[in-house]
């Protein structure tokens, strides 16, 4: 479709969906209907995996896989045997969504209907399901350049371009400062929210082919009274963190962690995998990226309350016991996975049509949803209109905020499996699928604008296949942190 300064972005509503029982946490989530009649299921938005994944209600739940029993009825439970319009991928080979290769005596692929209200439908949507009770999935809204839902929509004229605007909204709002059903968060398809972005500052990250949203870290260091403390001071390598816009904290590793760990005075509970104090520490986190871009991220998004649920599903807050949203990453990955607590203070723009991820300062004195703005694709892909230059965000003026962020609720975390499960899908896409990659959808065959998401088929090398074993591994070490 066209797209100019008059076209409308898409905005969706994120909600807060409690998951867990004593590994309770909370996460934004989109709500959905998959099927016909449509069966309403949330799913949390992903910038690591490319699939529409959902929980299959149609076989038995293994609550020893999911360390969030509680939280399954409020994610949603999708029965494809309840669907008149799903269908199997006969055979799996066929199957149109992008990793083509997963395993498929683990997981069903198929076809359904998703829709969001009146704001977007997809008819014939590839989709990921476990098919039995043993496997392990969690219910994923993708957001990258691969994915098929996402190029679908704007392929049938539902989204103009190829550009996620985000902002997960904050743990350090005063209560009663938004007004009455003012959006806490912001989610645009096809442009960003101009109400939070301030335009005096910004950073321009270039996408590369190891790793295409992956931005390195040059200074870390803990602030308080007493001082600075670097934390990268005995790192010896690159520390590369990957923006997972859904991930509930700051994933460190060793080094970083255990100067965190000495620098705020902590505790390490094992049982939970997290630094606990009696109280919130008051010092904050500074995080310069290697082009210098600088973010201060205060103790309100870095710290939090320890949060479950009881056995009827209220939440229970312990002001007595505060853990840090940082968690230790033993992984031998290439790349931590960064999420809440720093894009509280960013406005994230993922431009995959021209291979940038734009942070700007949040705007605190903002309210989501009053100035949405369009961004076109630098190559329009229905069209083929031509775009030239970069877009410009933001005629706030001001400087850059340190302190609590008004736009958001107070919230907890999710668990890790929520998407350690998924990362072997990521890490292996990454660094074997991104040399044919590198240039995102400029390297891709134009797309008709009427074609369905079923008929859209992406031109990707195969994906290796999703290792059971391999997910299994990653689950359980998942299940020894106790996020809340």
């Amino acid at each position: 479709m066209d797209c100019n300064s008059s076209s409308n972005p898409l905005a969706l509503e994120m909600v807060d969906i409690w998951v867990g029982g004593t590994a309770s946490g909370l996460a934004r989530a989109i709500q959905i209907d998959i099927g016909t009649p449509g069966q309403a299921v949330h799913l949390f938005v992903r910038s690591s995996y490319d699939d529409v994944i959902v929980i299959n209600d149609n076989v038995p739940i293994n609550q020893s896989q999911y360390p969030f029993p509680l939280g399954l009825n409020d994610l949603g439970l999708y029965n494809w045997a309840k669907s008149s319009t799903f269908s199997v991928a006969k055979p799996p080979t066929t199957w149109n969504g992008s990793d083509t290769q997963v395993d498929t005596p683990e997981f069903t692929l198929g076809y359904d209907t998703l829709q969001v209200g009146d704001q977007f439908k997809l008819e014939g949507c590839p989709i990921i399901t476990q098919n039995n009770s043993d496997a392990f999935a969690t219910n994923t809204f993708p957001l990258t350049s691969d994915s098929v839902m996402f190029k679908s929509l704007v392929a049938t004229g539902q989204v103009i371009s190829h550009v996620v605007g985000y902002w997960p909204g904050s743990r350090g709002t005063p209560q009663g400062v938004l007004p009455q059903n003012a959006p806490s968060s912001s989610l645009v398809l096809g442009g960003y929210d101009g109400s939070l972005v301030s335009g005096n500052t910004s950073t321009t990250i270039s996408f590369n082919t190891d790793c295409s949203n992956c931005i390195n870290i040059t200074t870390l260091t803990y602030n308080d009274l007493s001082g600075s403390v670097n934390l990268l001071k005995d790192f010896n390598e690159t520390f590369s963190m990957f923006p997972e816009l859904t991930q509930p904290d700051l994933q460190l590793f060793q080094a970083p962690f255990e100067g965190l760990l000495k620098a705020t005075n902590g505790t390490y509970n094992g049982t939970a995998g997290r630094i606990v104090y009696p109280a919130r520490p008051p010092g904050n986190l500074t995080v310069t990226l290697s082009n210098g871009y600088t973010t201060v991220i205060p103790n309100e998004e870095l710290f939090a309350p320890l949060v479950s649920l009881s056995e009827n599903g209220s939440v229970i807050e312990n002001q007595d016991t505060y853990i840090a949203l940082a968690g230790n990453d033993t992984r031998s990955l290439p790349q931590a996975f960064w999420g809440r607590p720093y894009f509280s203070m960013n406005y994230a723009v993922l431009d995959f049509s021209r291979n940038q991820l734009i942070l700007y300062p949040i705007y605190t004195d903002g309210i989501p949803g009053q100035d949405l703005v369009p961004i076109c694709d630098a190559r329009n892909v229905s069209s083929g209109h031509n775009t030239t230059g970069n877009h410009t965000i933001g005629n706030h003026t001001g400087s850059n905020h340190t302190g609590a962020i008004t736009g958001g609720v107070v919230g907890g975390v999710v668990g890790a499996a929520l998407f350690l499960a998924l990362v072997v899908f990521w890490l292996r896409k990454r660094r074997q699928a991104r040399k044919k990659d590198t240039q995102g959808f400029g390297d891709k065959p134009e797309l008709d604008g009427t074609q369905t998401a079923r008929a859209l088929k992406t031109d990707l090398e195969p994906r290796s296949e999703l290792d059971s074993a391999a997910v299994q591994e990653l689950h359980q070490v998942s299940k020894t942190m106790e996020f809340i």
